[in-house]
Formats: C-alpha cells, structure tokens, sequence
C-alpha cells in the first residue's frame, strides 16, 4: 500500500505567529476586563448603598427620645479630646500630644483654620453635651450649630 500524503496548506492560510490568533487573545483579554470591571463597578454600587442605609439607620436612631444620652457622651467625649488636644497642641512636636498623632493633626488643622477661636467650638461641645445628658427634653439644635460656627469664625 502507498502512504498517501496529506496536502500542503496555502501560505496564506497558515497561523504563524502573528497571525489571528494574537487578535483573539486581545479580544479575549478585552471581554475579561469588561467582565472584572462590571463586577467592581457592582461591588462599588453595593458598598455604596449599604453605607447609605447604615448611614439612614443611625439618622432615624439619632432622631429619638432614647438617644440623648449616646448622643451627649459622643459630643462630650469628642470635645474633650479635641479641647486636650488644642491645650497639649505645640508646633512641631508630633508625637508629645497628650491625645496622640490624631489629636495633634486635629488641634495643628483646628489653629490653622480658625486661629485662637478654635478653642470655642469645644468649650460648647462640652457644655452641650452636658445638657444632652442631663435634661429631659429634646433641646433645639440648628440654631445652637449655626451661633457657634458664626461666634468661632468671627
């Protein structure tokens, strides 16, 4: 029997190394990279939303008679970090803060923004949360942040 021998491709028809296939690996790559950003950009939209109603929840919460007084201890604790910092606060000297690395940059930002009245925004963040505390109605709150933030700016 005689071996029959298998025909020749044409040139033109032949893969070498630059031929489609490196078209189709681009492709390939390319429709991954949609599939991965698709993803990202869903993961990114997810996180979002649950940040939003954490963010929601603690509003509506805040919104109680029930959270006076975890609203006072937050507001005078923060206070009182902040107003230590600004005390213990001398330029340069990052690390002997008596509140740390952040109360230093708090009380360098604070001084820098607002100069010596930095110390006020504190002083009735303390006093405030006091009164969170201690009286049993809901005080009114809008006009008490705007009179601060206009007597510290002035």
């Amino acid at each position: 029997m005689a071996k029959k021998r298998a025909k020749a491709r044409p040139a033109s028809n032949r893969r070498g190394p630059s031929g489609g296939g490196a078209l189709q690996q681009a492709s390939f790559v390319g429709e991954g990279v949609r599939a991965v950003a698709g993803w990202v950009g869903t993961l990114v939209i997810g996180g979002f939303s649950v940040i939003r109603w954490g963010c929601l929840r603690l509003w509506t919460s805040l919104k109680g008679e029930r959270a006076h007084q975890p609203l006072g201890m937050l507001l005078t604790a923060a206070s009182l970090f902040a107003f230590v910092a600004l005390v213990d606060y001398r330029s340069g000297a990052l690390y002997d803060n008596l509140c740390g690395e952040w109360g230093y940059q708090l009380a360098d930002w604070m001084l820098r923004f607002a100069g010596v009245a930095a110390f006020l925004p504190p002083s009735f963040g303390v006093f405030w949360g006091m009164a969170l505390l201690l009286r049993p109605e809901h005080p009114r709150s809008s006009g008490k942040v705007i009179g601060v933030a206009i007597l510290s700016l002035v």
